[in-house]
């Protein structure tokens, strides 16, 4: 009887113990200071900041949580470079939606692009060397093998697993942080992209990163409007869809590629828009709705 409870005290005790090993990436009170296209560290053309809220959704049976991207201003900088200290704008309108399985150590977000599975997979800690990372989000055409697990210290002394992919000191993801390009950026690099990770803060510290210099208010009031982009994908015309848009305010649509050139670039000056997609070649692309600041972002397939 005696060892019976000893082996239930000591099989207990290894649970808790596994349990506090895996440190979640989603949680309230932590933030990401991100660029998501062409960070000349510090600058960037277009740097977000992204936290979770206590917001929940169910779709196809999970439970996602929802994380906003925040625009962030700041000072000027080369070019059209935006340089800290920033200030995050909180007038934004695009959504992102995640979810975390602590138990098995993953983390999904949600990607209707991927109509036959938008559960994608973006994290998974539980790979050893020699394993591929199973999703098309994070890898998209790029098997991601991965080729290293390390161990890295962040700023408060803790420690974490990093995972190293292809051997490219610029693809990784690290346990409670993220993505090194961004939480929510697929890990595929594209040379002269230069995405970023500037910081990650949990509870007011700095646990990730230096630039963490960001105010958090509301810049502007910019309308109240939804946002419908369809057929997507496309053969041809897309459809823009504004509601509360006026002439007097025309918005702009703008598409780049992979590569984050700017391809084309159009005006939308009513609720109803029809942008022709004919000379851009078959593939995948990205477009930014925009008003000043951006209102959204999302992904094209020219088909």
């Amino acid at each position: 009887m005696n060892n019976l409870f000893a082996t239930l005290i000591f099989s207990m005790l290894s649970l808790v113990s596994l349990s506090q090993e895996y440190h979640p990436v989603i949680e309230l009170n932590k933030y990401w200071d991100q660029s998501d296209w062409n960070s000349y560290y510090p600058c960037s053309i277009f740097p977000y900041r992204y936290v979770f809220l206590q917001t929940y959704t169910t779709i196809n049976g999970h439970t996602y949580q929802l994380c906003k991207p925040y625009p962030l201003q700041g000072l000027p900088g080369p070019g059209i470079s935006t340089c800290p200290p920033f200030v995050a704008d909180t007038n934004s309108s695009y959504n992102y939606w995640l979810r975390e399985d602590t138990v098995a150590q993953k983390v999904y977000i949600y990607d209707p692009l991927y109509s036959e599975n938008p559960d994608q997979l973006l994290y998974d800690f539980t790979l050893n060397v020699g394993d591929t990372l199973q999703s098309y989000y994070a890898g998209g055409y790029f098997p991601l093998v991965l080729t290293s697990i390390q161990t890295v210290t962040l700023n408060n002394g803790e420690t974490r697993k990093k995972y190293v992919f292809n051997n490219r000191v610029d693809v990784f993801y690290i346990e409670g942080i993220g993505g090194g390009l961004g939480l929510v950026l697929p890990l595929y690099f594209f040379e002269n992209q230069n995405r970023m990770l500037y910081c990650v803060k949990k509870d007011g510290e700095n646990i990730w990163g230096s630039v963490c210099s960001t105010v958090f208010v509301g810049i502007e009031n910019k309308p109240e409007i939804s946002v419908d982009v369809f057929p997507n994908p496309t053969d041809d015309v897309l459809n823009i869809n504004l509601g509360g848009i006026s002439a007097s305010q025309p918005y702009s649509f703008e598409v780049f590629d992979l590569n984050g050139t700017k391809i084309l670039t159009t005006k939308l000056e009513s609720s109803n828009n029809a942008v022709s997609l004919i000379n851009l070649s078959l593939g995948f692309y990205f477009y930014k709705i925009r008003w000043q600041a951006t209102i959204q972002n999302g992904k094209l397939v020219k088909l």
